[in-house]
């Protein structure tokens, strides 16, 4: 074969090669890239703190408070009865009673002891008798015992007090003093004594 045949079919086989490239390039589209797919991102919610939720809002009233009139100045009558110490106003009344520099103690026989005084200085302390009457009791200075500071001036022997059993706060049962000529009914004349038995109320003092 010449060299011009074989150039020819060079040429040939060089211009069919090129043909057939052409042909896959335009079947194929060419280098085509890989197909991406794309995941939309999830939807985010913003909660703003300074909307709150109204709809949701429960609304929780105060508890009542019952306040006791203090308009009027009467005591409340308290029962002359104890369930623990038998019944009548001597049961209900006989032992330890303190206010404010204040202390008695009333035996159960009838006898007793009295402390008043005026400050921290001042007072003077008795033997008592006392006696029930009906739904009060009276006690009577007997001997004095001690004065301190000159006393307290008005004590002497023979001396009365008329005690009953009160609710001044309208809860707290306290023994009612009050001198010849006061009103027992009047929490604002006399003094008020308090026992562990009964507790405490603000009248019988600091």
């Amino acid at each position: 074969m010449t060299a011009l045949h074989r150039g020819a079919r060079l040429s040939t086989v060089l211009a069919a090669a090129a043909l057939a490239l052409a042909a896959c390039s335009s079947s194929t589209g060419g280098d085509a890239l890989p197909a991406v797919t794309t995941t939309p991102a999830p939807a985010v919610t913003t909660v703003s703190s300074t909307s709150a939720d109204t709809s949701a809002t429960t609304s929780i009233a105060p508890p009542a408070v019952t306040t006791v009139p203090t308009t009027t100045s009467s005591t409340v009558a308290a029962p002359a009865t104890t369930p623990s110490s038998g019944s009548g106003i001597a049961a209900a009344v006989a032992g330890e009673w303190a206010g404010h520099t204040r202390s008695m103690d009333l035996a159960a026989d009838g006898t007793g002891m009295i402390s008043l005084f005026s400050g921290c200085c001042t007072g003077e302390t008795w033997s008592v008798h006392w006696d029930p009457a009906g739904d009060t009791i009276t006690v009577t200075l007997v001997d004095q015992l001690e004065s301190t500071g000159g006393g307290l001036g008005d004590l002497t022997q023979g001396y009365t007090f008329t005690g009953a059993l009160m609710r001044p706060d309208g809860e707290v049962t306290a023994l009612h003093f009050v001198r010849p000529g006061e009103d027992m009914g009047d929490r604002d004349q006399g003094f008020f004594w308090c026992s562990d038995r009964y507790g405490y109320t603000r009248y019988c003092g600091a």
